[in-house]
């Protein structure tokens, strides 16, 4: 990465390349090289919901395609979707995606992009590295709405799946109009709409003991999130910053059968999740998009997938 493309969190001052490191001429910030090959650049005041995002992530080595379904095609073809949109920017640009995972997305962008990579947990990011290696120009544990890059250093920011397990969402959203170029494209896929999502919330507990977890199991941001509507969502991008925002549903019935399946899986103790036949899933889909013409349809859906370009 280019020295001028680095900033401090705590700060926002220039950062200067060392051997290992990147350090701050002001404040004395410094973004240490793990033992992985990863650059650590958390600001300084994580909450506790971050720390145990990091923790969880760290120790749990999820199988996202497996655990998520991502290749059958209820989720593939939304996923393609994004990807066809997102290619459509010049080959070489730089892309910078905010809480990569398993890479199940950056994989597609990695070979004609230039690519960075951040989550929250170095070791996720670590696993990652081991699988695209040199492709991505850096791998960085950062939190999602602090980013340790300079204004304008991107022609995309992109995440899937991650704006809601953030604690401050809107300020997430400046912070990457701040990243990136005068005409660059944000892209925020699969966000899970609030009309369910805050009663799934209320129900935790219960669905927690059908389903074999403990309450404490899995992600404490996933526990603690309810969801977006679409209201909410257009309030996040204001017109003097942004143009062309687009909040598109996802998933009627085929959130239905996601959902349920993924119930009966855990509820049953299954070792294997069911799978329906793929001619039925793409007409389950293909049905949900033709659903969502209907006026007023579209509150009724299970995700958002939200792009925008800066002014």
């Amino acid at each position: 990465m280019k020295n001028q493309t680095i900033q401090c969190v705590e700060c926002s001052s220039h950062m200067e390349k060392h051997d290992q490191s990147w350090r701050c001429k002001e404040c004395r910030k410094e973004y240490t090289k793990n033992e992985d090959g990863v650059y650590i650049a958390w600001p300084n005041n994580l909450s506790q919901m971050e720390k145990d995002e990091i923790a969880y992530h760290d120790t749990f080595d999820e199988n996202a395609e497996e655990t998520h379904q991502l290749r059958r095609p209820r989720n593939y073809f939304y996923h393609n979707l994004v990807w066809q949109y997102m290619k459509k920017q010049e080959k070489g640009v730089d892309f910078l995606e905010i809480g990569c995972g398993s890479g199940f997305d950056a994989k597609q962008f990695a070979q004609d992009y230039t690519l960075t990579l951040s989550d929250i947990s170095p070791k996720t990011l670590y696993r990652l590295k081991k699988v695209l290696g040199e492709k991505v120009a850096m791998y960085v544990a950062a939190e999602g709405s602090t980013m340790p890059f300079a204004d304008e250093s991107f022609s995309c920011v992109y995440m899937f799946a991650t704006l809601h397990h953030l604690e401050q969402p809107r300020q997430a959203i400046k912070e990457y109009a701040r990243l990136l170029r005068s005409g660059g494209l944000f892209v925020a896929a699969i966000e899970p709409n609030r009309f369910y999502f805050k009663q799934i919330k209320r129900f935790r507990n219960i669905l927690c003991k059908l389903t074999h977890m403990k309450h404490e199991d899995g992600s404490h941001a996933d526990a603690e999130m309810e969801g977006f509507s679409q209201k909410e969502i257009a309030h996040f991008f204001s017109k003097e910053v942004w143009k062309n925002v687009d909040i598109r549903p996802m998933w009627f019935f085929a959130g239905f059968l996601h959902y349920m399946l993924e119930f009966l899986f855990r509820g049953l103790k299954r070792k294997e999740r069911i799978r329906l036949p793929k001619i039925i899933e793409t007409a389950i889909v293909h049905i949900d998009e033709a659903f969502f013409k209907i006026p007023g349809a579209k509150h009724l859906c299970w995700h958002w997938i939200i792009t925008a370009k800066k002014q």
